[in-house]
C-alpha cells in the first residue's frame, strides 16, 4: 500500500534545481517516492546511471550529482547541496497514524512506531501482519543488512569504551563504520535492538567477563551491573564484589540493593558491602544480622567483619558491646586494620569514661597510623587523643592536639566541633581572649555547615 507523502515531494522540488542525493537502508522508500515525484513532474525515471537530468535508482552514488537530477542509493558518499536521509524519510508518528487507520489498526500504530522507529518497510509489515511480531520475512530482510560480525557482544549495556578495551575495538569500529547502510546507527534503531534480544543469545560468560572487566576498569560501575544482571548467579555476585564499595561510596545505596537483592547466597565479600548499605540506610540491626556467624577462614575479611560490627554497635550505643568486639580486632594481632581498631576501641572506652585506657590505645593507633600513612585514621586517633587527654584534666596537651588535628579537618561542621572543644579547653586553662577567638570561629563554621545543633552549641 502506498503512502503518499507531499512534505518529501515539496523537499525534492525545492532542491530539484541544484540536484538532490536521497540516501537510506533498503525499505526506506526511496523507490516509490523517486518513482512518484517523476511521474508528478514529467521527469524520466531510470535505474542505471546517466548524465542526463532525471531520478535515478542506483545501489552505488554517481560519480557526481548533476543539476536537474534526482538520485537514490543506498549510501551517502558525494557531498551534493542537498541530500534527504533516513531520518527524512522514516514515516512520522503521524504518517504510521494514517496508515494504521486506513489498514483497520489504529490501536497499533503507537506501539509499531516505537518498535520500528519509522522504518517504512517494516512499519507497513508489522501493520499488515497485525503485529509487531518477528516474522521469517522481516528476520531475513534484517539478517540482510547485519554486517557480517558477531553481535552477541553487544547486546551488553556497556561503554564502547569497554568492547575497544577487552578487544573488540575492530568489530566497534567495523559497526561503527558499517552502520546500518550509513544512515541508522544500529543501537540506536529499535527495531535492530528489538530484533537481536529476539534472536541472538547473550554471549557466553567467558566474554561477558572480559567485558565486566574492562568496564569496571572504566569504573563504569552501574553499567557493570546492569550487564552482569543479566546473567545473574555467579556472575552477579563476582561484579557486586567489585562494583558494591564504589557505588556504594558514591551514595548509590538502593541501586546497589537492586541488585544485591538477586544474589540467593552473599559471600562474605558481599555480605560485608550489605553491611555498609544498611549502615548507610541507618538499618543497624538488619546490618549486624547480616553480620552474625561470620565465616572465619580468611582473617582478613574476619577483620573487617568484626570492624564493622563493632561500629554499628557503637552507632547503636551499645558501647561496653563495641568495646568487646573492637578487643577482638585487636587480638587478631599485625593485621592492616589495627590502628583502626585501637581507634575504634579509644572512641569506646571514652564513651565509657575509661580515659586512661582509651588514651594508651589511641597513642599506639597515631603511630601506626602515622608510620602506615593512614592520614584518615591518624585524624581519628588525633581527634579522639585530645577528646581523652581532656576528660583526664590535661587541658594543655589537649589544646595541642586539637590544633594538631584541625588542618585535617575539611568539611564546615567537622571543624565545628573540633574548634568547640578546643575553646572549650581554653577557656578552662584561663585562656579567655584565645577560647572567644576560637568560639566565634566555631560559630562561622557551624553557620557554614548549616547544622542547627553545631550552631546552638557555639551559642551556647
Amino acid at each position: 500500500m502506498y503512502l503518499h507523502r507531499p512534505r518529501l515531494h515539496r523537499a525534492l522540488e525545492e532542491a530539484l534545481p541544484e540536484g538532490v542525493l536521497v540516501h537510506a537502508p533498503p525499505g526506506f522508500g526511496k523507490t516509490l517516492l523517486l518513482k512518484g515525484f517523476a511521474e508528478a513532474k514529467g521527469l524520466p525515471y531510470r535505474r542505471d546511471w546517466s548524465p542526463e537530468p532525471g531520478c535515478y535508482d542506483l545501489r552505488e552514488p554517481p560519480p557526481e550529482v548533476l543539476p536537474g537530477q534526482v538520485v537514490a542509493v543506498r549510501k551517502a558518499r558525494l557531498p551534493p547541496l542537498h541530500r534527504l536521509g533516513p531520518e527524512d524519510l522514516a514515516f512520522t508518528p503521524e504518517e504510521v497514524g494514517g496508515l494504521a487507520r486506513r489498514l483497520g489498526k489504529k490501536e497499533l500504530a503507537g506501539p509499531v512506531h516505537a518498535l520500528f522507529g519509522g522504518w517504512p518497510h517494516l512499519t507497513r509489515k508489522a501493520l499488515e501482519k497485525g503485529e509487531a511480531a518477528w516474522t521469517p520475512e522481516l528476520r531475513a530482510f534484517l539478517e540482510d543488512l547485519l554486517p557480517p560480525l558477531d553481535l552477541r557482544p553487544f547486546l551488553l549495556p556497556l561503554p564502547e569504551a569497554a568492547f575497544r578495551r577487552a578487544g573488540f575495538g575492530e568489530a566497534v569500529e567495523a559497526l561503527l563504520a558499517q552502520a546500518l547502510a550509513q544512515g541508522v546507527p544500529l543501537r540506536l534503531l529499535p527495531a535492530l535492538v528489538a530484533y537481536l534480544e529476539a534472536t541472538h543469545p547473550l554471549p557466553p560468560e567467558e566474554t561477558a567477563r572480559r567485558l565486566l572487566e574492562a568496564a569496571l576498569a572504566l569504573e563504569a560501575w552501574e553499567e557493570a551491573l546492569e550487564a552482569a544482571g543479566r546473567y545473574g548467579g555467579g556472575l552477579l555476585l563476582w561484579t557486586l564484589e567489585r562494583a558494591g564499595r564504589p557505588l556504594l561510596e558514591r551514595g548509590k545505596v538502593e541501586a546497589f540493593f537492586r541488585h544485591a537483592e538477586r544474589v540467593a547466597h552473599p559471600s562474605p565479600r558481599l555480605r560485608l558491602l550489605l553491611a555498609l548499605g544498611h549502615r548507610m540506610r541507618g538499618e543497624l540491626d538488619r546490618g549486624l544480622a547480616v553480620l552474625e556467624g561470620f565465616p572465619e577462614e580468611d582473617p582478613a575479611l574476619l577483620a573487617e567483619a568484626l570492624l564493622a560490627k563493632g561500629t554499628l554497635l557503637g552507632l547503636k550505643g551499645v558501647h561496653r558491646e563495641a568495646e568487646r568486639v573492637f578487643s577482638q580486632g585487636v587480638a587478631l594481632g599485625e593485621t592492616p586494620l589495627r590502628a583502626r581498631f585501637l581507634t575504634s576501641r579509644g572512641a569506646a572506652r571514652i564513651r565509657l569514661s575509661r580515659y586512661r585506657e582509651a588514651a594508651e590505645d589511641l597513642e599506639e593507633a597515631l603511630a601506626l597510623s602515622r608510620s602506615a600513612r593512614q592520614r584518615e585514621v591518624e585524624a581519628l586517633a588525633l581527634h579522639n587523643l585530645a577528646v581523652a587527654r581532656h576528660h583526664m584534666g590535661k587541658l594543655s596537651e589537649a589544646v595541642g592536639l586539637y590544633r594538631e588535628v584541625l588542618p585535617f579537618k575539611t568539611t564546615p561542621l567537622s571543624r565545628a566541633y573540633t574548634l568547640l572543644s578546643l575553646g572549650e579547653a581554653l577557656r578552662y586553662l584561663g585562656r579567655f581572649l584565645e577560647a572567644k577567638g576560637t568560639l566565634l570561629e566555631a560559630q562561622k563554621e557551624a553557620q557554614a555547615s548549616g547544622d542547627y545543633r553545631a550552631l546552638g552549641y557555639t551559642l551556647l
